[in-house]
């Protein structure tokens, strides 16, 4: 079976939601984590909710996560390897500080560069 590479760096409603309801301890068939991560997309009006393309939607992001160890599949019922969960949480919280932290210097640099370029040349005198 192939391993999949860490697909952790997009960022995606449906894989969070999917961690979050994972990382509690409880096991779940497709259809119940389905229909509780649905219903936790919608409250956080999540566009573009079609159900029969969010299911699969779900059901690949489970797979992707199956074989990267945080989830665990026994027969039809799926549970969560909670410190791998909230190690992975984290990590993505982590990152995304550093992502929001390095837009806010770019856009920064950009307005400094924006304000000296309005400002006015001062003509040389030529003595």
């Amino acid at each position: 079976m192939a391993k999949y590479k860490p697909f952790f760096l997009n960022r995606d409603s449906v894989v969070d939601e999917l961690l979050v309801v994972l990382s509690l301890p409880t096991t779940y068939g497709f259809n119940e984590l389905f229909e509780v991560v649905f219903a936790r997309l919608k409250a956080r009006k999540i566009k573009n909710l079609a159900e029969d393309k969010m299911r699969l939607r779900t059901y690949e992001k489970l797979q992707m996560l199956v074989a990267a160890g945080l989830v665990m599949k026994n027969e039809k019922r799926y549970s969560g390897d909670r410190p791998a969960i909230l190690n992975r949480i984290n990590r993505t919280e982590a990152s995304r500080a550093f992502q929001e932290e390095r837009k806010m210097v770019n856009k920064e640099a950009r307005e400094s560069l924006a304000f000296s370029a309005e400002l006015p040349v001062q003509p040389k005198d030529h003595v």
